[in-house]
Formats: C-alpha cells, structure tokens, sequence
C-alpha cells in the first residue's frame, strides 16, 4: 500500500522540505535548505490545478499513471505538480 495513501496531498522532495496541510484545501511547502529546490506535490487527478496564495499564479498539473506489476496495484492516477522554494522560505497553494 501507498505510504500516505489517505493524505490528499503528498511531497515528493529532498530532505528539509516540509509539507503542511490544513483543512480548508490550502497547504504550506517549507524548505530548510540552503539552497533552492524544486519539490513535486502530488493530488488525486481531480485536482487539475493548484494556486499559489500569494502570487495568485495558477500552476497546472501533469497525470501520472500508475506503472504495470503488482507493486503498483491499487495505485491510483496522480497529477504531479512541480514547483520551486527558495532557500528557508515557503509557499503557500490551494487545491
């Protein structure tokens, strides 16, 4: 089983970034490193975009589709959204 499964959103990323997600469809992407990084957040594949808070910029996912085997089975499809953090800042998105 997915690790986090339940969770409607999820970090894929370097250590020293954190994700915190709240119960209004907002979540914060915090980095603690040094430099910048860019992070993918994935979402169920009905979230097709998500919105920056603070900048009001609309950033638009790409599907994933689970791989064959049956590791991946149960998985569903993701939309995939990179974005970037710039060094011990955050940003702050609605889904």
């Amino acid at each position: 089983e997915e690790l986090c499964a339940h969770l409607p959103v999820q970090l894929e990323g370097p250590a020293n970034v954190s994700i915190y997600l709240y119960d209004n469809n907002t979540f914060i992407v915090e980095s603690f490193q040094n430099e910048s990084v860019q992070v993918n957040v994935a979402l169920d594949k009905q979230f097709k975009t998500i919105t920056d808070i603070q900048s009001n910029a609309t950033i638009g996912g790409e599907l994933r589709k689970p791989g064959f085997g049956w590791w991946n089975r149960g998985k569903k499809e993701k939309n995939i959204f990179t974005v970037s953090i710039k060094p011990h800042s955050f940003r702050v998105f609605k889904f």
